[in-house]
C-alpha cells in the first residue's frame, strides 16, 4: 500500500537527520497512489535563545537540545573551530588534530539541570580520525566550573559520523556545566604529520523512562524476530503457517505477523502455534467499499472533514469487520492524504473510540518517505494522548510506518536512510519534546523493495530477498522502540511481489541469524 504524498521514527537518540533527496514516484499496493511529494530539507530544531552572557548562569531544564545550527552558548579554546561546512547538520564544531601537544576545550556557558523522576542520558554525533596517543573527553562541572570530571573518555578515534550516549544516572537532581576536552599528543614516531580532526554535532540530553511492562513477560531467553510478514489474503496459509510452527519450536518465534481481509482464520491459526506473535489486521472492507481512507477525505484533502466525527464514521463502518478476527492491533487507515495536525486529531478520535471497544490501534500509517520533518511536530498531540491512555494492562497503543526502498533493483536495507531508516530523523525531532516516545511500540507494517511493485524473479532472487531481511534487522536491532516490521509481501491472486517461494530460504537465514 504505498501512496506518497506530503505525509511520513536517536535510539533513544539513533538518527540520520539526512537532506533529502526527491521522493520517487511510487505504485500503490493494497489501494490507489497518489504523486510523490519533494520534501524541503530538515528544518533545524531551535537551540537555546541566548543573550549576552553575564555573570549569573542560564539553566536550562530537561529536555535539552542542542543542534550547533548557531554559533551561541559555547566556548572554545584551543583548535576547536564553529564550522557551518562539513557538520551532520547545518553546523557543528572541528578540532584541528594537527597541532599536537595541545589541549582544547569546548565549554557550554549555561548550566543543565537533571531534577526528574527520570535519570537523564546524554547523546550527540561524532566523527573523526585520531590516533590512540590523543584523549577525548567529555566532561562535568558539579560546582559551577571551578573543577572538572570526565564521566566518558576515547583514547583516539576513526569512524564516520556515529551516535555516542553517555549515561548519567549517576548525576540525576544535580546542576551541571559540560565542555569536551580533547589533549592531543606527541606524534608516535619522530617526524610524522597527523592531519586528522575531531568533530562534534546534534547534542542531546533527556530523561529515559523505564520500559513499561508487557502483558504477558516474556519466558527468559525467548527472543522473538524482528522480521514478520505481510499476508495479502489467506491462500498461502500452509507455507507460512509451516514458518511459524517451525520457528515457534524455537526461541526465536515469529516477531508480527499482519494481514488483511481473508486471513481472519490464519492470524487466529498462528496466534495458536505462535502466542508471542503480534498480530496486525487492516480490513480494506469498509462502509464505503473498498477503501484505504474515508471518502470525503480523498475528494477534500485541502479542506477536510471534521476529524473527530470521520474518525467516528469510519470506524463504525470497520467494526463488522474487527470483530471477525481478535488481534492484538488493529491498523484504521493506509497512507492517506491529509494534513498532518488532522491525522493527530483524527487519532486521538480513534483511540477514544479504541478504548470504549477495548482494542489497541496503530496510529498514522504514513508512507515512506513521509511526512516532511518539519511536520513532524504536528503529531505531538496524538503522541502525547497515546502515553497518557494506555490501550490495555501495560500496553499502549503503536506507531505504524512504512518504509520501501523506492528503487526496484534496490534493497531496503542498502536504500537511503531517509526512506529505509526514516524513523530515526522522525525521533530526533520527537524525543526531546517528549522524551517517553519511545515507550510506543513501533511496527513498520509494511517494508520491501522498491515500491512493492511486482518483479521478475530474474531481477530479484530469493537470495537477495534474504539478504535484505537480514541487513534490515541488524540496521532496526539499534532502534529498540522498533517491535517489528512486516515484510511486503505473501499472498497470491494480485500482482503484487509475492515471497512466498522465499519463505523456507528466509527461515534459514533468519533462525541461523539469531543462533540457538
Amino acid at each position: 500500500m504505498k501512496r506518497m504524498h506530503g505525509l511520513a521514527l536517536l535510539i533513544v537518540v539513533i538518527v540520520l537527520a539526512l537532506a533529502l533527496p526527491a521522493l520517487p514516484s511510487t505504485r500503490a499496493q493494497d489501494g490507489g497512489g497518489t504523486p510523490a511529494a519533494t520534501p524541503s530539507p530538515p528544518a533545524p530544531a531551535q537551540s537555546p535563545q541566548w543573550g549576552p552572557i553575564t555573570e549569573q548562569v542560564t539553566v536550562f531544564g530537561l529536555p535539552f537540545g542542542e543542534t550547533f545550527d548557531e554559533n551561541r552558548g559555547w566556548l572554545n579554546n584551543g583548535t576547536w573551530q564553529y564550522i557551518t561546512d562539513g557538520a551532520y547538520t547545518g553546523g557543528g564544531w572541528y578540532l584541528d588534530g594537527s597541532q599536537r601537544q595541545t589541549i582544547s576545550t569546548l565549554s557550554y556557558t549555561a548550566s543543565i539541570d537533571l531534577s526528574g523522576i527520570y535519570p537523564a542520558r546524554l547523546s550527540f554525533r561524532q566523527k573523526g580520525s585520531l590516533p590512540t596517543t590523543d584523549l577525548i573527553a567529555l566532561q562535568i562541572s558539579l560546582n559551577g566550573a571551578q573543577s572538572w570530571m570526565s564521566i566518558d573518555e576515547q583514547i583516539g578515534i576513526n569512524n564516520d559520523w556515529a551516535l555516542r550516549t553517555v549515561d548519567l544516572t549517576a548525576y540525576q537532581g544535580q546542576v551541571i556545566r559540560l565542555r569536551f576536552q580533547v589533549a592531543t599528543g606527541a606524534p608516535m614516531t619522530e617526524g610524522e604529520v597527523v592531519t586528522g580532526g575531531y568533530w562534534i554535532d546534534n547534542l542531546s540530553i533527556q530523561s529515559v523512562a523505564p520500559p513499561p511492562p508487557t502483558v504477558a513477560p516474556l519466558p527468559s531467553g525467548l527472543r522473538p524476530t524482528l522480521m514478520g510478514l505481510h499476508v495479502l489474503n489467506g491462500t498461502q496459509r500452509e507455507p507460512i503457517l509451516a514458518l511459524v510452527q517451525r520457528m515457534a519450536a524455537t526461541n526465536h518465534p515469529m516477531g508480527t505477523i499482519k494481514g488483511l481481509n481473508g486471513s481472519e482464520q490464519l492470524l487466529a491459526e498462528v496466534k495458536q502455534v505462535s502466542p508471542y506473535t503480534v498480530t496486525v489486521y487492516r480490513s480494506l472492507l469498509t462502509a464505503e467499499g473498498m477503501r484505504d481512507c474515508p471518502a470525503a477525505l480523498e475528494e477534500n484533502p485541502n479542506n477536510p472533514p471534521d476529524p473527530a466525527q470521520t474518525a467516528r464514521t469510519w470506524i463504525d463502518g470497520l467494526q463488522p469487520h474487527w470483530n471477525a478476527v481478535s488481534a492484538d492491533y488493529y491498523e484504521v487507515i493506509n497512507e492517506c492524504n491529509a494534513p498532518t495536525e488532522w491525522l493527530s486529531s483524527f487519532f486521538i478520535e480513534a483511540m477514544k473510540i479504541a478504548e470504549e471497544q477495548g482494542r489497541c490501534i496503530l496510529l498514522f500509517s504514513l508512507p515512506g518517505g513521509n511526512p516532511e520533518p518539519h511536520e513532524f511536530e504536528k503529531l505531538l498531540p496524538a503522541l502525547r494522548y497515546a502515553l497518557d491512555h494506555p490501550c490495555a494492562s501495560g500496553r499502549y497503543h503503536g506507531l505504524s510506518l512504512h518504509a520501501y526502498s523506492m528503487q526496484d533493483q534496490l534493497l531496503l536495507s542498502e536504500a537511503d536512510p531517509a526512506f529505509s531508516l526514516r524513523h530515526r530523523m522522525f525521533y530526533e525531532r520527537i524525543l526531546p519534546q517528549l522524551p517517553n516516545v519511545t515507550d510506543l511500540p513501533v511496527y513498520i507494517t509494511e517494508a520491501g523493495i522498491g515500491g512493492g511493485t511486482y518483479m521478475l524473479w530474474q531481477q530479484q532472487t530469493c537470495e537477495s530477498i534474504v539478504r535484505d531481511i537480514v541487513q534490515y534487522t541488524i540496521a532496526l536491532e539499534q532502534d529498540p522502540y522498533i517491535k517489528g516490521f512486516h515484510w511486503w509481501s505473501v499472498g497470491s491472486g494480485t500482482d503484487w511481489f509475492d515471497v512466498t517461494p522465499c519463505l523456507s530460504m528466509i527461515g534459514d537465514a533468519v533462525l541461523n541469524y539469531y543462533g540457538p
